[in-house]
C-alpha cells in the first residue's frame, strides 16, 4: 500500500494541526463477493466508548464495540475495533478518501452509542487482538444513532437493514482474498462451515428475501 501525507488546517475550529494521508489499497473491493471474502468478520455492532489509539502507518483509534449481530464469524460479547486515523502528538492524521466520516477532523471517529455494520479484519500482536474496519464505502453502515435501544430492537432493526442483507447474501459466493490463501490467513470462510451451518444461512438469506418482497 502507497501512502502520500498532505496536512491543511481547519479555520474556525480548535487549532489542532490535520495531516490527510492517501491509501493506495491493493484490492479492488467493490464487489461485496470480494469484500466478504477478504474480510474475517461481518457484524453488527454498537459503539460502546472510545478506548485508545495503536500506532501504524498512520493512527489507528480503537472501540469498544458490542456485537449485535454476526453475518461472518461468530463473535461474541464486546469486541475492540479500530478505525484508522486518530491523534499523534497532538496532530490529528486521517485518510485523505475516508469514505466512513468524510470532512475529517470532528468526524473522523465512530459516534458513541451508535450502531454500524462492520466489516473487518482480524488483527493481533504478543499481548492483544482487535479487529480492524477498513475505510470503504462499502465495508461500513450506520444503523442508527439512538443509543437506547435495547439489543433485541437493534437486532430486529438491523435484519430489515438493505446493507446488511446484500453482505449476507454474497457470504455464500464470497470470492478469497489470494493472498489470504497464499499465506493460510483466511478466517471463517463460508467453505469451512458445517453443511448444517450453511443450510442455516441460506435459509436465513432465502426468509429475507421472501419478507423484502411482501
Amino acid at each position: 500500500m502507497g501512502l502520500s501525507p498532505g496536512g491543511r488546517m481547519h479555520p474556525g475550529r480548535e487549532h489542532r494541526a490535520e495531516k490527510s494521508v492517501h491509501l493506495d489499497r491493493g484490492a479492488d473491493l467493490s464487489d461485496d463477493r470480494k469484500l466478504m471474502g477478504a474480510m474475517h468478520n461481518v457484524f453488527v455492532g454498537k459503539v460502546i466508548e472510545r478506548i485508545g489509539n495503536k500506532e501504524d502507518i498512520i493512527p489507528l483509534t480503537l472501540y469498544s464495540v458490542e456485537v449485535v449481530m454476526n453475518i461472518k464469524g461468530n463473535l461474541q460479547g464486546t469486541m475492540t475495533v479500530s478505525k484508522s486515523g486518530g491523534y499523534t502528538n497532538g496532530v490529528l492524521y486521517t485518510l485523505e478518501d475516508d469514505t466512513i466520516f468524510p470532512g475529517g477532523n470532528d468526524n473522523t471517529f465512530l459516534q458513541t452509542g451508535a450502531t454500524y455494520l462492520f466489516a473487518t479484519r482480524y488483527n493481533y500482536n504478543e499481548t492483544q487482538f482487535w479487529y480492524h474496519l477498513i475505510g470503504l464505502p462499502n465495508a461500513v453502515k450506520l444503523i442508527t444513532q439512538d443509543a437506547n435501544m435495547s439489543k433485541t430492537q437493534l437486532q430486529a432493526l438491523a435484519e430489515q437493514e438493505k446493507r446488511v442483507n446484500q453482505l449476507r447474501e454474497a457470504y455464500p459466493n464470497e470470492i478469497l482474498y489470494a493472498d489470504d490463501v497464499q499465506r493460510n490467513l483466511t478466517r471463517n470462510t463460508f467453505q469451512s462451515l458445517s453443511p448444517e451451518q450453511q443450510v442455516r444461512i441460506k435459509a436465513e438469506i432465502e426468509r429475507q428475501k421472501v419478507q423484502g418482497n411482501q
